[in-house]
């Protein structure tokens, strides 16, 4: 990567990155794990914002963008998340930016388990199988993450 992205979160792994065809649309997806230590509403965004700069630069797609679309799992750890910032985060309408949702995923490296993530909405039914895929990814990511560092 050329251009590298700031974060308001620590990037913990150097993501993953993925494309395929679904449905006559080229999917581009990233899976991120970073660092959840006192998460807030105003860093998520910061994240999300400059996790869509970062999967834009690795796109480098022929395809126009009505025909694209991105999907950002980040994966926040952290031993505990305070219960109101995930209230906050829940409660908000999913991100969309530019053709762009962002899938939030808490992991909890005490318990090494997701204590939360994004559910099924009516707009990613179709996509719902790559979602569980990227769900599953991003969780077995942050395990050898955190059992790396724990010993295991």
């Amino acid at each position: 990567m050329n251009n590298p992205v700031e974060l308001g979160s620590k990037i913990l792994s150097s993501g993953i990155f993925d494309k395929r065809w679904i449905n006559l649309s080229r999917v581009h997806s990233a899976i991120f794990v970073l660092d959840g230590e006192d998460l807030s509403p105003e860093r998520y965004e910061m994240d999300c914002e400059n996790l869509r700069q970062k999967l834009l630069i690795t796109q480098n797609t022929r395809f126009a963008r009505l025909m694209t679309r991105g999907i950002i799992v980040p994966v926040y750890c952290a031993k505990r998340f305070s219960q109101s910032v995930l209230e906050q985060l829940y409660k908000r309408h999913r991100n969309n930016i530019r053709y762009t949702n962002i899938y939030p995923i808490i992991f909890d490296t005490t318990n090494m388990m997701i204590i939360s993530k994004e559910a099924a909405q009516n707009d990613n039914l179709l996509i719902y199988p790559l979602l569980e895929e990227l769900f599953k990814q991003g969780e077995m990511e942050a395990r050898s993450i955190f059992n790396e560092t724990t010993g295991e």
